[in-house]
């Protein structure tokens, strides 16, 4: 009887557990929310992007993607309707040497720095870096930067 109860117990718990475990449907919930042009426009701009994860808040969509693994961001605003607003993607600045006119603005006016982070932006309107920047014992800092080496 003690056998038949502890094995009772032990399925009623993997089976709670089972169905207390939900698989992350917030990309399905929110995929779902996504207007269609919001939708129509991704599939154009990233037809090869994997991973999708969406999110709404207020007037922004968000969708967290990877194409060909690099990691992207693509926002898009609402006035009217749903237009695209920028385009972030990851550079892998140790594989991809940033232009050297971005290397000199740094060895200039951020000696001794590290770089931390690299993002390409992209609007509909400029392309920019955005570069997070790290020193001991000084605030973490990020500047906005055109390859040119002019600051945005």
């Amino acid at each position: 009887m003690r056998t038949f109860i502890l094995k009772t117990t032990a399925i009623i718990l993997a089976l709670a557990g089972l169905f207390s475990c939900s698989k992350d449907d917030s990309t399905n919930d929110e995929f779902n929310s996504v207007p269609e042009e919001v939708r129509t426009d991704f599939q154009k701009r990233f037809p090869s992007a994997k991973n999708i994860e969406w999110e709404i808040k207020a007037n922004t969509i968000k969708a967290d993607f990877y194409v060909e693994n690099t990691e992207y961001e693509a926002y898009w605003t609402k006035d009217a309707s749903w237009q695209w607003s920028r385009t972030e993607k990851d550079v892998d600045f140790v594989k991809n040497p940033l232009p050297a006119a971005i290397q000199n603005y740094l060895n200039t006016e951020y000696a001794g720095w590290k770089v931390d982070d690299v993002d390409l932006v992209q609007t509909s309107s400029d392309e920019f870096y955005e570069i997070s920047l790290e020193m001991s014992g000084k605030p973490d800092t990020v500047i906005f930067i055109h390859s040119d080496g002019t600051l945005v």
